[in-house]
């Protein structure tokens, strides 16, 4: 067994973590942040056509959060026509606290696998200008 291991990625604690790494690395744990839920306890949520709204409600009380391991993503509710700067000032917050971007999804429709329709990733490496800022 090999006594290194290679990957990228944070822990918890905000560090990056990557390539070679020591066995006192390999102690450290990573959070996971969970958007969203397509199955749960026998039911495919993809194939009934859920919205957002029913699946996030479902995933939320389906998850016991454990804090620094195991979170549900912020969500924040925004109406566009009413609040066309909203996105930017959340996306200007998420990269702020260090995040990669945000998930924007339409919140009254059913998630279509393999599907852009109802999903956008805004990251800064997809907008002109932001992609070579560092921290």
């Amino acid at each position: 067994m090999p006594s290194h291991a290679r990957g990228t990625g944070e822990d918890a604690n905000g560090q990056t973590v990557g390539g070679h790494y020591s066995r006192r690395d390999c102690r450290r744990h990573y959070m996971v942040r969970l958007f969203d839920l397509l199955y749960l306890n026998g039911r495919d949520l993809v194939q009934e056509e859920a919205p957002l709204l029913e699946r996030r409600a479902l995933l939320e009380g389906a998850v016991l959060r454990i804090p620094n391991y195991l979170e549900l993503a912020q969500l924040h509710l925004v109406d566009l026509a009413n609040e066309p700067d909203a996105v930017r000032g959340l996306f200007d917050r998420a990269r702020a606290d260090g995040e990669e971007g945000l998930m924007l999804k339409a919140v009254a429709r059913s998630y279509v696998p393999n599907a852009r329709t109802n999903v956008l990733k805004l990251k800064s490496e997809y907008i002109e200008g932001l992609g070579a800022v560092s921290y």
